[in-house]
């Protein structure tokens, strides 16, 4: 898990504008942003109607594009370049399943990560 979080965190600059994160054989938008496509933007998107209500992301946090990864949430920053273990985003999607701040939330059709996600770099901040 923290693997995949310093991933993360040394994806930064590939999300705003640098091709590839650094790292031997990592690649931010073919290896990370799956990631976050398959398991956080469904949620965390621009608000949008279902049904008739507006449904907006949890924390007003949206992970849906550059911007919005390095802006954080409504309570801030979620991301911690070279303290990955600190960033809010770690700590949510490590605590235990049964918390209510695990992500992503059980109940909803998104797995916890596998794995294989978790251990897909070694890069090291």
């Amino acid at each position: 898990m923290r693997k995949i979080l310093l991933t993360l965190a040394a994806g930064i600059p590939a999300l705003i504008g640098t091709a590839q994160a650094q790292g031997p054989g990592v690649d931010f938008e073919k290896d990370i942003w799956p990631i976050f496509e398959k398991k956080c933007v469904s949620c965390h998107k621009a608000p949008y109607e279902d049904n008739g209500r507006t449904k907006k992301p949890k924390a007003e946090l949206r992970l849906d594009g550059a911007w919005a990864i390095t802006m954080g949430s409504e309570n801030g920053s979620v991301l911690e370049a070279g303290k990955a273990d600190e960033s809010e985003l770690y700590i949510r999607v490590t605590l235990p399943q049964d918390d209510d701040d695990f992500m992503p939330p059980t109940g909803k059709d998104i797995d916890p990560l596998t794995k294989e996600e978790m251990e897909l770099s070694l890069i090291h901040i």
